[in-house]
């Protein structure tokens, strides 16, 4: 027997990244073990989205999805301003109705805007922002 996906919803991950490609971000899912050689040239960035959480609306038709995006540049105001750009792009994108990896946002809503975050272990040239956002997702059928 063969294992083929099923699949009524988007990925949600594919949707916000193309949405921010789309834009001109460098983004991935996760964050990279050479993040300091990708945000090491000026005005150089990297970003972070994935879906955190969230659940289906309805099975066919929607999904509501917790989404984190982390904007990493090698100056404050560069991430600032990255966090931003994501903001905006999928701010618009929700706005245009649309369509990137086969479906649309059709709901967003900020849950925590961009705000600079560090930690213990982050290097002085390394800054970044993080934001939450709740997205309605429907494929388009």
């Amino acid at each position: 027997m063969v294992y083929t996906p099923l699949r009524h919803l988007a990925d949600v991950d594919d949707v916000v990244r193309a949405v921010l490609q789309a834009g001109g971000v460098t983004v991935g899912a996760n964050i990279p073990a050479d993040l300091a050689t990708r945000i090491g040239p000026a005005d150089s960035h990297y970003v972070s989205a994935r879906r955190f959480g969230g659940a289906a609306v309805h099975a066919r038709l929607l999904d509501r999805a917790a989404v984190s995006v982390d904007a990493w540049a090698n100056t404050r105001r560069g991430a600032a301003d990255v966090a931003e750009t994501c903001r905006v792009l999928l701010f618009t994108a929700w706005r245009a109705q649309t369509v990137h990896a086969g479906a649309s946002i059709s709901s967003y809503s900020e849950t925590s805007a961009p705000a600079e975050l560090r930690t213990g272990g982050q290097p002085p040239d390394e800054w970044r922002f993080n934001a939450a956002y709740s997205l309605h997702v429907r494929p388009r059928i």
